[in-house]
């Protein structure tokens, strides 16, 4: 028996330690995570930025180039790394966003203070527009915001001629694109009544849909004077229909062409998109050639409508532990929106370490992602139909429209 003892107390021991190792090692990287870069000043006069861990003798500082040690001896100060934005954040939450004075001042001083600042100005840009929904005859505002939209533009410009440069094209490959096809599937799909755009009928489409129904019970295709009155409708109001009675009906839905963009596409590229790109994208790593935390975004140094709807399929499709980038039927549960809120308050905090992008719930940027979101087709995402095998960049996408299947372990309530 003693035998025994004297064997089991060694192994006993070596797993508490074993044990106390991994939880150790395990906080450390969970403060690895969530440390905030701080500006170290040496006695030297050097500056650098970067995460400071503490070593037995000094300090540890990870830079962009490589990790460096110091003794304690040669460090002058440690200090946390304020951003403009960071400053930004600070002067908003303090002023009453009702007031249409406050919103202009605090643009100015963006105006001022950080005019190359492409992220303020275009919190700048948002405050403004806010500023004149509270007093549209606010002249300063409205003069302010013209030169903010036209340094927008330049600085736009000048990133396009960057990657033009660099050659970043290259990283968008052919086979990671949505085909012309594709295109023509998503704006059919994602059409609402109130889009101005030209539609095309092929194949006689029309006329195939009309014999396809008469005689049935539904819609009035019993009734005889419902051929007359559908021919006459106007082209919007037939898809419409044909869209609510043959959602799954590819042979006939592919002779539907919409040949220009609906709304939901030009506020994406104009309104969504460079809210998600000037941070998201470009500070979380996903513009890059290999997918990080597995999403990808692509990026293009001239105008392309294939990357436009892709990036707005990837959105619509992407999912991360079974919780998507746009939930259209609980909308404020949208990663898009929830990684983009200051992490105290957001419940789906972004794994990597990058400022936020909304100030709160409240904020105009906030709000118009939300109801952009809102105003697609919901609250399940349609069936786009995109040809077979479509993995960008290796990515899985959900685009099918059909329900979320519950993981195995989920309980049923009764």
């Amino acid at each position: 028996m003693s035998k025994k003892i004297s064997i089991l107390l060694p192994v006993g021991f070596f797993l508490l330690f074993s044990l106390s190792v991994t939880i150790a090692a395990t906080l450390v990287a969970e403060d690895k995570k969530t440390a905030k870069p701080k500006l170290v000043t040496l006695k030297d006069g050097r500056k650098l930025e970067g995460i400071v861990t503490e070593t037995p003798k000094g300090i540890q500082v990870e830079t962009k180039l490589a990790p460096m040690t110091f003794l304690n001896d040669e460090v002058q100060s440690i200090e946390e790394l304020v951003t403009p934005k960071d400053i930004y954040i600070t002067r908003r939450s303090k002023l009453n966003t009702k007031d249409a004075k406050a919103l202009y001042k605090l643009a100015r001083w963006v105006w001022k203070t950080y005019p190359d600042n492409m992220n303020l100005l275009q919190s700048a840009n948002d405050d403004l527009e806010a500023a004149l929904k509270l007093g549209k005859d606010y002249t300063r505002a409205q003069l302010l915001l013209q030169q903010v939209k036209a340094k927008i533009k330049i600085l736009e410009k000048e990133t396009v001629k960057g990657q033009k440069a660099t050659g970043k094209d290259k990283t968008v490959l052919e086979k990671d694109l949505v085909t012309d096809r594709d295109i023509l599937w998503i704006r059919l799909m994602e059409l609402r009544e109130t889009d101005k755009v030209p539609i095309k009928y092929k194949n006689d489409v029309l006329m195939r849909y009309v014999r396809d129904m008469q005689g049935r019970e539904i819609d009035d295709w019993d009734k005889l004077w419902k051929k007359r009155r559908f021919l006459g409708w106007t082209r919007m109001k037939q898809v419409m229909e044909i869209l609510a009675n043959k959602p799954e009906n590819t042979s006939l839905l592919k002779d539907i062409h919409v040949t220009s963009d609906p709304k939901f596409m030009t506020d994406f590229r104009t309104r969504i998109w460079p809210v998600i790109r000037s941070t998201c994208t470009a500070m979380a790593g996903h513009e890059v050639l290999k997918p990080k935390g597995g999403l990808r975004f692509f990026v293009s140094g001239s105008k392309s409508v294939r990357v436009d709807y892709t990036n707005f399929l990837i959105l619509s499709g992407f999912k991360k532990d079974g919780k998507r980038l746009i939930d259209r039927q609980y909308v404020d549960n949208s990663l898009v929106l929830q990684y983009g809120l200051n992490p105290k308050i957001s419940k789906d905090r972004h794994p990597g370490n990058i400022p936020p992008i909304f100030t709160d719930k409240n904020s105009f940027r906030y709000r118009r992602v939300y109801n952009w979101i809102k105003s697609l087709k919901g609250p399940l995402g349609p069936n786009y139909h995109i040809h077979a095998g479509y993995s960008p960049a290796g990515m899985k996408l959900d685009t099918s429209g059909l329900p979320d299947i519950p993981s195995d372990d989920a309980e049923t309530k009764e």
